[in-house]
């Protein structure tokens, strides 16, 4: 203990120092200015969210359409050299290697081919009934 002083007619308060005061209790207002104090964390919640599995049913096979391919129509052999007859009934002539072909208008022409129409200039040729017809122009 540290002497007694007088300060004017009241007694001064006495300071008592006892060895180390940083390790001591923090006393009755819960602070110590000498001792380091951590506050403790806030424990935090780990929240995982489990997912359910969703089973989704397999697609359908897919099952290939077998693609039909029609054969591609074969080059007209035959040449338009002109026409002869009467207007109502008029024939188309062709001519092939030396062969000389007369055709009216619906009638067939060697190998599948059909004659669709007559024109002065050319003439429309099919192969297939359901193929569109081609335009042979008339050969001089």
């Amino acid at each position: 203990m540290i002497g007694s002083a007088v300060v004017g007619s009241l007694p001064a308060p006495q300071l008592q120092l006892d060895g180390d005061i940083a390790g001591r209790d923090a006393g009755p207002f819960g602070r110590n200015l000498f001792a380091f104090f951590e506050p403790p964390r806030p424990r935090l919640l780990v929240v995982r969210q489990v997912s359910t599995p969703v089973v989704t049913p397999a697609p359908a096979p897919v099952i290939a359409q077998p693609v039909v391919v029609e054969p591609a129509a074969p080059a007209f052999p035959y040449r338009y050299i002109g026409t002869f007859g009467p207007r109502e009934n008029v024939f188309a002539v062709f001519a092939r290697d030396g062969d000389v072909i007369n055709v009216r208008a619906g009638e067939t022409i060697g190998d599948g081919f059909r004659l669709r129409r007559i024109d002065g200039e050319s003439v429309d040729v099919s192969w297939a009934e359901d193929r569109p017809a081609i335009r042979v122009p008339l050969t001089r």
